[in-house]
């Protein structure tokens, strides 16, 4: 028995590798970081927002300052998607370039 047979060979984001290693083709590994990097960036984008969101609250609750709380939150969420979004267009961009990326595309059809 091998002792890796209980590995999980899913790749990011529960892609299958038709039960080989993520990591037996180029495509495997540039489709693997990519996904990683979607992943993180929604995992980092989360804990971005709750921890933003922390002090906001607090101040919220000072009568004087609820109104312009509202507007730093919109301003804030605002913020927080349109960086995050570049992270993803520019990964998105970066797989669409790779030339690993068209030849797994050609390689599927």
């Amino acid at each position: 028995m091998n002792p890796h047979d209980d590995i999980d060979t899913r790749g990011p984001a529960g892609r299958s590798t038709a039960g080989g290693n993520i990591m037996d083709t180029p495509q495997h590994v540039a489709t693997a970081i990519h996904d990683l990097v979607n992943d993180v960036t929604t995992t980092v984008e989360g804990l971005h927002r709750s921890i933003a969101e922390l002090p906001l609250t607090f101040l919220e609750s000072v009568k004087p300052l609820e109104e312009p709380v509202k507007e730093i939150r919109d301003v804030q969420a605002r913020s927080i998607t349109a960086i995050y979004g570049l992270i993803r267009r520019i990964n998105d961009r970066v797989e669409e370039i790779n030339p690993l990326h068209d030849t797994a595309e050609r390689a599927g059809k």
